[in-house]
């Protein structure tokens, strides 16, 4: 149910993505929606639960994977790029959005918000502890790491920028968080 939601808001944008679209894109009877979810709504909170415990997941655990702080900032931007890339993280923000455009619903997006920010900071810990950026510093990482990745999705998509492009974009993004973080480091490792 939640994939199907995914899949109409991909397809024709939250405002237009309708319960009588879930259901017959999912083969759930609105019931059965109701029964689980509730509302329309609660779906769509649900895609914001999914995509967080996603990315969650996408993130758990990769600082292993990585010894060199120029690989663990690497494997943070293919990790953030994998998600952003995908059709679910669209829903995401298209839900966000909303959610902010409405009083009512404005708090489950500062929930969410919050949600993605204490994420983000346990990982910027975990896998920069040697440099121990200052919060400052490490806010300015996040933010410059999901302002890049999702103007260089939206490039791909609406421009259609070639992917050799896509990767050397990512590579310097790579090497300015590298500089961030540590500015004595060695660059292109």
């Amino acid at each position: 149910m939640i994939r199907a939601a995914v899949d109409c808001i991909a397809e024709v944008g939250l405002q237009r993505t309708t319960a009588a679209r879930i259901v017959e894109r999912s083969g759930v009877s609105w019931g059965g929606i109701q029964h689980q979810f509730g509302d329309k709504g609660a779906i769509f909170d649900a895609v914001l639960e999914h995509v967080l415990q996603e990315f969650k997941n996408e993130l758990a655990g990769f600082s292993t994977r990585a010894t060199s702080l120029s690989g663990r900032v690497r494997a943070l931007v293919d990790a953030a790029w994998n998600l952003i890339a995908d059709p679910t993280y669209r829903a995401f923000r298209e839900i966000l959005r909303h959610h902010r455009a409405s009083e009512a619903e404005n708090a489950a997006s500062e929930r969410f918000t919050a949600q993605v920010t204490r994420t983000l900071d346990g990982i910027g810990r975990e896998l920069f502890a040697e440099v121990r950026p200052p919060a400052p510093t490490l806010d300015l990482v996040h933010s410059l790491l999901f302002a890049t990745l999702n103007g260089i999705a939206e490039q791909r998509e609406y421009a259609g920028a070639p992917e050799e492009l896509v990767k050397r974009e990512r590579a310097v993004l790579c090497d300015t968080l590298l500089h961030l973080l540590d500015p004595a480091a060695e660059r292109g490792a």
